[in-house]
């Protein structure tokens, strides 16, 4: 009863919110104007932005304005991180990392304004959900949003509710299957098999929503591999000797029965509505896997969310641009030209550019993505995959990133690319392959460690969403990279070397090697 007050109070809350986005689609142009001029008032009172904004007062003058990477704005990111006073936005809650193609690590500025762009897209996105898929109203839910490696635990506390006004916090905190408090563990090994038992507690969960399904999976199969502790936490209501948990453990003896007898995770969780989770580009395979092992619980594909900004909302089996969240422009890929959203046409194929209320101004975000439709002057847009990076799970490596390794590496190893390897034969997780004339154990040691400073990878393998390298080494390099262009759909005569490339399967790796 207590849930189904809960839903019920929060479906109210946010489907006020989800008719006005609904309602003005069809002239999300005007909402846009609106909002570029909201956002560059708020921001021309910054020292970071003063001069440049000074005399932009609409589009047409906006759009003189170069399109920025972080790296144009970083110092100011920086003074802010180091200043109390507001420089490059006000009203600073936390600084978010990220990956970065030429910086490790990226600290993007979370602000009040920022957040409840985030919120409103959330709020429609829940009351969408909760229009189609009513069985979510019915249960406890589980959301995966933030994780952080273990050298950031301590230093930095993610909260995967703070992209929630304060009562729609409210009323998500009695929902959440997961004690919000897991994610203060000190360790990613004890969150995970923490989650793992309070979601195998849950008799009555009705959505899972992760980004990549390779996470789920990943969950998965810590239950599988841990099922004895995982038992005895459910029958004991204590964790075991590894696990140090300053909190309750949960207690659930009809679950640890069912753990026992091999139930299916259907029978585990037999009012499972909705897994939410990527679902197109690399994790296409993988949501796939997520279907066999859930036949009768329908997956929903994620709109794209970047840790910068909010770019689409699955509404109606499309992913509608969130034109209420922030201030959108895109680059046509082909032609290199720039559009105001409401300018784009059906079959472009463009990658976004956003202006947010945390002073991010013209802010390139390398996806690619197509256009699918047009409601009046709003466009939905598809997620096709990275523009010249490699994602097999969300780790986001760029070619800078593999250069970098490269020039690390001595002379004589002559490597030739790194190859993301997303269906291993033999093996459960994906990973990355290096190429190179020569090599050993300890060559696979350094550039594993190497790929580690890249915050998305180190993340993907502590999360056990990814294996570790492997090098392959021989005098016929060249030769076995060819032969994997060619089994790639390329032409003999017009491959060229590109440090980072992804296949489907180690197949033909392994019977050369």
């Amino acid at each position: 009863m207590l849930n189904t007050f809960l839903h019920r109070g929060l479906n109210i809350i946010n489907r006020r919110i989800y008719l006005r986005f609904i309602n003005g689609m069809k002239n999300s142009k005007e909402y846009q104007q609106k909002k570029l001029l909201e956002t560059l008032k708020i921001l021309k009172e910054l020292p970071a932005h003063k001069v440049k904004l000074s005399n932009i007062n609409n589009y047409q003058d906006f759009k003189t304005l170069p399109i920025a990477s972080f790296s144009e704005i970083e110092q100011d990111v920086l003074i802010q991180q180091n200043s109390t006073q507001a420089h490059f936005c006000q009203n600073i809650v936390r600084f978010q990392p990220t990956s970065g193609s030429s910086n490790h690590i990226k600290w993007i500025p979370y602000n009040e304004s920022l957040l409840k762009e985030f919120d409103q897209a959330a709020a429609i996105w829940l009351a969408d959900l909760a229009k189609h898929y009513p069985g979510i109203l019915k249960g406890k839910h589980y959301w995966s949003l933030s994780w952080l490696p273990n050298d950031l635990r301590e230093k930095q506390n993610i909260d995967d509710s703070e992209i929630l006004s304060p009562l729609r916090k409210l009323f998500m905190k009695n929902i959440f299957a997961v004690d919000q408090k897991v994610m203060h563990t000190k360790s990613i090994e004890e969150n995970i098999f923490a989650t793992v038992c309070f979601l195998a507690t849950c008799e009555d969960l009705s959505l899972i929503s992760v980004w990549s399904p390779t996470f789920l999976l990943s969950l998965l199969s810590t239950l599988e591999q841990r099922i004895d502790d995982v038992v005895k936490v459910l029958e004991t209501g204590i964790w075991p000797i590894d696990i140090h948990l300053e909190m309750r453990a949960p207690k659930n003896a009809t679950q640890a029965k069912k753990l026992k007898n091999n139930s299916s995770y259907q029978d585990l969780w037999p009012h499972l509505a909705l897994i939410s989770c990527w679902d197109t580009a690399q994790s296409k395979v993988y949501a796939s896997k997520l279907r066999n092992i859930f036949p009768k619980t329908p997956i929903q594909g994620k709109g794209l969310w970047t840790t910068e900004a909010v770019i689409t909302i699955p509404i109606k089996k499309e992913y509608v641009l969130a034109y209420q969240s922030h201030f959108y422009e895109f680059e046509e890929l082909t032609s290199k030209n720039i559009f105001p959203s409401w300018e784009l046409k059906i079959g472009m194929q463009v990658s976004p550019i956003v202006t947010t209320s945390n002073g991010m101004i013209r802010y390139k975000i390398n996806d690619r993505l197509e256009v699918t439709k047009m409601d009046g002057d709003c466009p939905s847009l598809t997620f096709l995959g990275r523009i010249g990076d490699c994602d097999l799970v969300g780790e986001k490596l760029s070619h800078q990133n593999v250069e970098e390794i490269f020039a690390n590496l001595d002379d004589e190893v002559k490597p030739i690319g790194l190859v993301g390897v997303q269906s291993p034969l033999n093996e459960k997780l994906p990973y990355y392959l290096c190429l190179v004339h020569k090599g050993n154990i300890q060559l696979e040691e350094r550039i594993e460690v190497q790929l580690q400073e890249i915050f998305h990878y180190k993340l993907a393998r502590e999360l056990n969403q990814l294996g570790a390298v492997r090098v392959i080494a021989s005098q016929n390099i060249h030769e076995i990279y060819e032969q994997l262009c060619i089994n790639k759909g390329m032409i003999k005569g017009n491959i060229k070397v590109d440090p980072l490339i992804m296949i489907k399967t180690d197949e033909f790796i392994y019977a050369t090697r």
